[in-house]
């Protein structure tokens, strides 16, 4: 027993030594509790740890602290400056480097602080308010105007995180001014992530061409984010042009037969971060279809989004973003094995969307990794708590791709799946009846003996602490028998 009781008091003085240190504070670019940051930017952050033993020193060899969730371009990440041998009741400061912000968000969180194995949550406790202007666009009444001749700007603004103030503001050059009562800088109000805040300005057209310059402003604690955007009204007097660009086409159908003529309306897809796009529409009239392109240098899961406006749309966004794992909160997919997870949100009413359709691609060797049958590949929808498998063509293949086709009733979240090549099985042996007679099933099932190796060193540790207790009980009863007379002795027997 005396052993035993040596080890024990062994583990438990190492527990002590680890719960020992803890982080007393933690910063991030000198802020803590709310951290403000702009995306797509990095932040130092430092964590100060205490040895709380007053009498003892204590050890670290290393300090990681961990994200929760994507909204940072790593999981994790590791410390460094730190003693490793803390003096009792002392501190030493771990500090983080690199840590970038690539998505938008009010309310980012880390995860907590691995200080050798032991985890300390203090850090769960900071907020990263991530800020951007997701999207600003900004469009003419009139793409050319005379001198004196009256014009509308109009731009649109999604902001990202939670900002305390925001601003657009409008600034002319070229003889232009703004008409009279108008203000160039307007006030935005109180905003949230992924608000869709618009403004307009009256401009007057002055001798040659206006030159304009929208510039949106979100401003917390101390940080200010800035995105601004270019237009150009000509004058035709003035004698010379700018092009401008416009979001809407038209294509007639093919066949022999001819087809009526169809419009397209184009939506201005910003990269917010590696795997993730905005698209934005000032507006899409109805019956148009929208066309939302990925750019190449983005992995959101998806290629090209497509739908129809069974209404006209004003002002919208979507958002389309591929995860690295699945959320939570969202059950298994059941069948098959998940090539990627994709969110699509957006601001648009349910009832305006029609003939949805997603393009995207699955690389051959994912596919040969995993054994996937190339034509049993599926994007399937999770919707009201269930996934649902939707129709999937496949449409086209490259040397290092196949690519495919999927219609949905909807937008929400996704997931490409694919399903193992079906083999060939061997032939079942029928058994004969003297086999039959003799077949028993196994004693123990392949799961329990799993079970007992993963627990061995357990098993092993409570059999002999059991042996031991036994053994106490055997000696000493035995001790006992011994001292009592030899006539009780002999009649106990």
């Amino acid at each position: 027993m005396k052993p035993m009781i040596t080890i024990l008091f062994v583990l438990a003085v190492a527990a002590a030594g680890f719960a020992a240190l803890n982080v007393e504070s933690f910063t991030c670019n000198g802020q803590s509790g709310t951290v403000v940051v702009e995306t797509d930017t990095t932040m130092v952050c430092q964590a100060s740890i205490k040895n709380g033993d007053s009498q003892n020193s204590a050890g670290l060899n290393s300090a990681k602290l961990l994200v929760n969730g994507v909204w940072a371009d790593a999981t994790s990440y590791t410390g460094g400056g730190f003693g490793t041998s803390i003096s009792a009741g002392s501190s030493t400061t771990a500090t983080f480097t690199g840590v970038k912000a690539v998505s938008p968000g009010p309310s980012n969180k880390f995860q907590s602080i691995l200080l050798d194995d032991y985890t300390d949550t203090f850090v769960s406790d900071t907020t990263i308010n991530v800020m951007a202007v997701k999207s600003l666009t900004a469009a003419t009444s009139a793409s050319s105007a005379t001198e004196g001749q009256q014009f509308t700007v109009d731009s649109t603004m999604i902001v990202g995180g939670d900002p305390s103030s925001a601003t657009l503001a409008a600034s002319l050059s070229g003889g232009c001014s703004l008409a009279a009562g108008e203000a160039q800088t307007k006030s935005l109000g109180d905003l949230s992530n992924n608000d869709v805040v618009s403004r307009s300005w009256q401009v007057v057209q002055g001798s040659s061409n206006c030159n304009i310059v929208v510039t949106a402003s979100i401003t917390a604690s101390s940080v200010t984010v800035q995105r601004t955007v270019p237009k150009t009204v000509t004058n035709p007097n003035a004698g010379s042009s700018s092009p401008t660009s416009s979001t809407t086409s038209t294509s007639s159908g093919g066949g022999s037969g001819g087809g009526a003529a169809s419009s397209q309306t184009k939506a201005a897809v910003v990269k917010e971060t590696p795997n993730s796009v905005k698209a934005t529409f000032s507006s899409i009239p109805k019956g148009n279809s929208a066309v939302i392109e990925i750019p190449d240098d983005v992995d959101a899961g998806i290629t090209k989004l497509v739908f129809k406006a069974s209404t006209q749309i004003g002002s919208s966004y979507v958002n389309v973003m591929s995860l690295d794992s699945k959320p939570s909160s969202v059950a298994d997919i059941g069948t098959g094995d998940v090539y990627k997870y994709i969110e699509i949100s957006h601001n648009i009413s349910e009832g305006s969307i029609s003939a949805a359709t997603l393009y995207f691609d699955v690389e051959k060797s994912w596919l040969g990794a995993n054994d996937i049958d190339a034509d049993k590949v599926y994007l399937n929808r999770y919707n009201s708590g269930r996934w649902d498998k939707l129709a999937t063509s496949r449409i086209n293949e490259t040397s290092a791709a196949f690519s495919y086709s999927s219609a949905t009733p909807g937008f929400s979240m996704f997931a490409i799946s694919g399903e193992k090549k079906s083999g060939e099985a061997a032939p079942e042996k029928q058994p004969t009846a003297g086999e039959t007679a003799k077949r028993t099933e196994p004693l123990i099932s392949g799961e329990v003996v799993k079970i007992i190796m993963d627990y061995s060193p357990l098993i092993l540790a409570v059999v002999l602490i059991v042996v031991a207790i036994l053994g106490y009980f055997y000696y000493h009863g035995h001790r006992h028998l011994k001292k009592l007379p030899r006539k009780l002795r002999v009649k106990s027997a």
